[in-house]
């Protein structure tokens, strides 16, 4: 290597670039959501283009990042301003994800009734097509708690399918290389701040190193123990903010090469 050349000799160096994104807060810029009324039939699919380009944006960062292992150095300072507005720039767009999820929850409202077996069995049947998935339904349990039908639960019903499909989604893209092998169940209990409703996703993949498993909830956050971390980070954040919001809570537990399982408890009205 030449006097011309920088090296980044760890994951450490490398992911000050890369994870920069969680210390950019520059509002929503040119995208500002509160500038446009959306209606409730435009905002699942502007969720969806939302998130598809942050995880475009994410991996394409990702990969950039991990190729200024080595670089010549008169290019190094350029190529990390270009990856600070690229950051920038998400960070807007995560913005204008969040703020479609409130918008939606106007829409909505703050209350849905859900029926968990039904509910859950049809996602089980859909995301099992997705990578032959294999996933195992558990059917709710409970706690001193008699076991009602519909359940009313402080979130919108958009909400409840973003939290959900995050979930199961997340475990699917956890699975490496394996077919995924997933098992979900809920439950109530009732203890003595009151009755909550569980919901919880077991997958058998990849595992997320304990030392970054704080740090997962982080937008764009994609881990540097146990190597780079599927997705944007985007879902478990507004998940967690979500379930803060009501009162609600989340806890992820997992282990490198093992297991991830995500456990989300609701307060119920």
């Amino acid at each position: 290597m030449d006097q011309n050349t920088r090296r980044y000799n760890s994951k450490e160096e490398i992911s000050k670039v890369d994870n920069s994104a969680g210390h950019h807060s520059s509002g929503f810029g040119s995208l500002n959501c509160r500038d446009v009324r959306w209606s409730e039939e435009e905002i699942p699919m502007a969720l969806h283009y939302c998130k598809t380009a942050l995880s475009v944006i994410i991996h394409t960062t990702g990969e950039l990042s991990r190729m200024m292992i080595e670089v010549p150095s008169q290019n190094i300072d350029r190529i990390e301003r270009g990856l600070h507005q690229i950051h920038r720039a998400s960070s807007r767009l995560h913005r204008v994800f969040e703020g479609l999820l409130l918008e939606g929850m106007h829409h909505s409202g703050s209350v849905c009734c859900i029926d968990p077996d039904s509910d859950l069995k049809q996602k089980v049947s859909f995301y099992r097509g997705v990578r032959e998935a294999k996933i195992r339904y558990v059917a709710g349990k409970t706690n001193s708690v008699s076991k009602p039908r519909l359940i009313e639960l402080p979130v919108s019903r958009m909400q409840w399918e973003f939290i959900t499909d995050t979930l199961l989604g997340n475990a699917i893209s956890y699975c490496g290389d394996q077919p995924p092998d997933i098992s979900i169940g809920w439950g109530l209990e009732r203890d003595q701040t009151g009755q909550w409703f569980h919901f919880r996703v077991h997958d058998r993949g990849t595992g997320i190193h304990k030392e970054d498993l704080h740090q997962i909830k982080q937008p764009f956050y994609r881990g540097r123990n146990a190597g780079y971390i599927p997705g944007s980070g985007t879902g478990l954040y507004l998940t967690a903010k979500m379930l803060r919001r009501c009162g609600g809570k989340i806890v992820i537990d997992s282990e490198v090469d093992r297991f991830t399982e995500v456990k989300i408890s609701i307060p119920l009205r």
